[in-house]
C-alpha cells in the first residue's frame, strides 16, 4: 500500500499531488511525514541517524524519538551504532559513555536544544502503560 502525503503529512490522492517531486519546504515535509508515521505506529525503533548533513530542522532520529515520547509510545534506541541514536540514548538515560563509538559525540553539541526538548518531553510525559 502506498500513501501519498502533502507537505503537512496529510494523505492526498496521488493524482492531486503537485507537479514537482520536491516540496518547497523539505524540512516541514519531513516533519509532516514523521508525524503521520507516529500517528500510525505502536512503537519506534531508532538506529543510527545523521547528526550532520540531514535535511530536516533537526536530526530525523531525534525528531522521531521526541514525537514517539510525546505520543507515549515505547521507544527502543540502539545507540551503540553512534549517530543520532546515541545522542538520543545519552539525552534520555545519561548512560555511561564507555560504550559510545570512538568519534561520538561529534556534532551532538549543535543539537543540544533539540535533545533538551526530548528530555523535557520525556520528563513531562508519563511512560506508556504495559
Amino acid at each position: 500500500m502506498y500513501v501519498c502525503l502533502d507537505t503537512t503529512g496529510e494523505p492526498i490522492n496521488i493524482a492531486a499531488r503537485p507537479d514537482t517531486d520536491i516540496p518547497t519546504d523539505v524540512a516541514a515535509a519531513l516533519t509532516g511525514m514523521r508525524r503521520h508515521i507516529t500517528n500510525r505506529c505502536d512503537a519506534r525503533v531508532v538506529v543510527g541517524g545523521k547528526l550532520r548533513g540531514f535535511q530536516g530542522l533537526i536530526p530525523g532520529a531525534v525528531e522521531e524519538a521526541t514525537l514517539s515520547v510525546q505520543a507515549r509510545q515505547p521507544l527502543y534506541v540502539a545507540g551503540g551504532f553512534g549517530g543520532a541514536a546515541a545522542a538520543v540514548a545519552r539525552a534520555l538515560w545519561r548512560a555511561a559513555t564507555s560504550w559510545y563509538p570512538p568519534d561520538f559525540p561529534d556534532g551532538v553539541a549543535e543539537h543540544e536544544a533539540a535533545l533538551g526538548r526530548l528530555r523535557e518531553a520525556a520528563s513531562a510525559t508519563p511512560p506508556p502503560s504495559d
